[in-house]
């Protein structure tokens, strides 16, 4: 973000929940109450369990799932 705000960009950053619809209605007000429209969003987050997959349980892949398939619809 400093190379492109340094280079007359703009660019901004907002820590949320990912896998949150709520959030991510915030995140989209947030972006047009400053900048008056939201043209790019990159969504730039993955998860992953260290276990055998045997030991997974199914909170497990719900968790894995949200993040990283649901949240970037």
């Amino acid at each position: 973000m400093s190379k492109i705000n340094a280079n007359g960009g703009v660019a901004t950053y907002v820590k949320h929940d990912v896998a949150s619809e709520i959030d991510w209605k915030n995140v989209v007000n947030m972006a047009i109450a400053e900048y008056g429209q939201l043209d790019i969003v990159v969504n730039n987050a993955g998860v992953s369990f260290e276990k055998p997959l045997e030991e997974v349980t199914l909170e497990d892949w719900n968790w894995v799932m949200n993040i990283n398939v649901e949240s970037v619809f």
